[in-house]
């Protein structure tokens, strides 16, 4: 079959229709989570005024930036509201749209993934970008994204075909994810208050804590922390050994 220029250059027309219409429904899908995120109502009325101050010619352009990743979130939503970040430091974590079950499938990426497979976050090992992760194929559930090494894993290792290798889109670069520590404080006044203010100076937020043991001397937590990806999350960790107040911190691995 002998494929003329014509034909090539209308194929390329195809495929970069095709590429365009798949960024726009993921610039579509960020939008409308950006505003649930801030408990507001989206509409694409609300993004007329918006394009005055962004630089796109209509709508359309706007969608496939974001699901490019050549408009961070913060950016947008400044456009919408402007003045909103006026009290957030720059690149603030707060103002990165959150990857959680309801925009995992905007994120991760892999061959095995079908359409309307629901993804679920692995509350295990809370994989973020950065981590090798591993899909497991799970009954009534969809598919539960792990970190490589997670504990969990182990006993499922004979088992190879529920598993499907996954990886991050480009677009998760400009993202927040939970990440989840396991730490032993000193049982003192302030400690805690003062681990906290070690997460917020290296860019982190406190999402959730939870203790899950106490004793005269120490106590044992969990704590959510968002972050951007694994080497932020490792850049708090060893922030946090830094202290004074910290016995031991390490990244969860497994049920806690």
């Amino acid at each position: 079959m002998i494929v003329t220029g014509k034909a090539r250059s209308a194929l390329r027309r195809l495929t970069r229709s095709s590429e365009s219409e798949e960024y726009r429904q993921i610039g579509y899908m960020l939008a409308d989570h950006a505003f649930a995120r801030e408990d507001k109502t989206f509409s694409e009325s609300a993004l007329s005024d918006a394009l005055t101050r962004l630089p796109f010619d209509g709508v359309e352009d706007l969608y496939i930036a974001l699901g490019k990743g050549k408009l961070a979130i913060s950016d947008f939503m400044e456009g919408v509201f402007p003045g909103r970040s006026e009290h957030e430091p720059a690149g603030a974590i707060i103002n990165r749209d959150l990857i959680d079950d309801k925009t995992a499938k905007v994120y991760v990426k892999g061959e095995g993934l079908r359409e309307g497979v629901s993804l679920q976050i692995g509350e295990c090992c809370y994989p973020i970008p950065g981590d090798r992760s591993i899909g497991i194929l799970t009954p009534d559930t969809g598919i539960v994204i792990h970190t490589i090494d997670c504990d969990s894993l182990e006993a499922l290792e004979d088992q190879p075909e529920l598993w499907i290798d996954l990886g991050w889109r480009r677009a998760a670069d400009k993202t927040a994810s939970v990440g989840q520590v396991t730490a032993t404080l000193e049982h003192v006044p302030g400690a805690l208050a003062a681990v906290t203010v070690i997460i917020g100076e290296a860019g982190g937020n406190v999402a959730n804590i939870k203790t899950v043991k106490r004793s005269p001397a120490f106590f044992d937590l969990v704590m959510d922390i968002e972050v951007a990806d694994a080497r932020h999350l490792s850049q708090i960790v060893a922030a946090m050994r830094a202290s004074a107040y910290v016995v031991s911190v390490r990244r969860a691995r497994a049920n806690v």
